[in-house]
């Protein structure tokens, strides 16, 4: 049985995929390095800076929560 990679991340998703990866803040934390080593990003460095600036005060405190709820007892 052959599966092609476009059954799963076809044309088809790509109108649900890419809204979704500018929600996540991981989309910024690679394009910063993309752009540095090969000039190749997405979007201009000091926007990626700016909106991982601006993700920083809810994941810092929902990570020190998650260390907290999991790791120590």
């Amino acid at each position: 049985m052959e599966v092609h990679c476009c059954v799963l991340m076809g044309n088809h998703f790509h109108f649900l995929l890419r809204p979704l990866s500018y929600a996540l803040p991981i989309r910024y934390g690679v394009d910063v390095p993309r752009g540095a080593v090969n000039h190749a990003a997405c979007m201009p460095l000091a926007a990626d800076f700016t909106l991982l600036a601006l993700f920083c005060p809810g994941l810092f405190p929902a990570g020190l929560r998650n260390i907290r709820w999991k790791w120590i007892p």
